[in-house]
């Protein structure tokens, strides 16, 4: 799950979903948690090299930020469906070209 990502109160699942291409996940899209003080809760609990405190984004949602939508695009997983190979062959070939 989307560490950002609202809960659905009804279910408690993240309002989050995965882009598919190829038979192959290439995206997430989630609802942004726009509650103020859930998000305060959600930085303090992170481990500090994960991400840094976003100031402004916390002042909007303090204001009364209207739900937004975000999108993590995975770059390694879309190259990896429009050329039909695997992620792996991509990292693979990545690892062994940096070795020579």
């Amino acid at each position: 799950m989307i560490m950002l990502a609202k809960i659905d109160p009804k279910t408690n699942l993240g309002l989050d979903a995965e882009i598919v291409y190829n038979g192959k996940g290439i995206a997430h899209i989630y609802v942004c948690e726009n509650n103020y003080e859930k998000l305060v809760t959600i930085f303090k609990t992170q481990d500090k090299t994960q991400q840094k405190w976003d100031k402004d984004f916390l002042l909007k949602a303090k204001a009364g930020l209207p739900s937004t939508i975000g999108v993590a695009i995975g770059l390694d997983r879309t190259i990896a469906g429009l050329f039909g190979v695997t992620v792996n062959d991509l990292v693979i070939r990545g690892k062994l070209s940096n070795e020579r």
